[in-house]
Formats: structure tokens, sequence, C-alpha cells
């Protein structure tokens, strides 16, 4: 259970953001019109379940295509919208 707190605590902080940058840009999507899914890679003793107190977390973020713009009311480019979660979410955990 330890090892899925820090998981947990991190995928509850992209939601969080995720509704948040939601309300002013919308969501992002692809040239079809299509959600692009975002998805937060676990490397090191993270990614290897081996996680202790005095680790760092080590992640990679990736998302479907840089192609498209998010669809609310200030619209902005897919690569500036996971920009913008990526760098709150390291913020939240440094």
């Amino acid at each position: 259970m330890c090892l899925l707190l820090p998981l947990l605590h991190v995928r509850r902080h992209i939601y969080m953001l995720k509704n948040d940058l939601k309300w002013e840009h919308g969501i992002p999507r692809d040239e079809a019109g299509n959600e692009i899914g975002f998805c937060i890679i676990g490397l090191g003793k993270l990614g290897g379940w081996e996680l202790n107190f005095s680790s760092d977390i080590d992640v990679i973020y990736v998302y479907g295509t840089d192609k498209g713009n998010t669809d609310g009311q200030k619209p902005i480019d897919t690569h500036v919208y996971f920009s913008k979660i990526s760098e709150k979410n390291y913020k939240i955990h440094r």
C-alpha cells in the first residue's frame, strides 16, 4: 500500500490540474476532434515499485500528438496545454 500512495498522489494532482485548465482552455483535441490522451511514466525506483522515503520521483510525461488545440474559450496548442500540466505538477511535487 505504501508504494501506491505516491502514484495516487500524482494521479490526483493531474486530475485537479486538468480540471483547472479545462475551465479556461477546454479539452485538448487532435485535428480530427478526438481528445488527446496523456500519460505519466514512472522511472527508476518509482517505476520498479521500490520506492522508499528517501527516493526521488522521476517521471516522463507523454501525450498523443502536438497537432491540435484545446476546445475552450481561450484555445491553446496541445503542447502548451500539456507543458502547463507538467510544469504545475513539478512545482507541486518538488
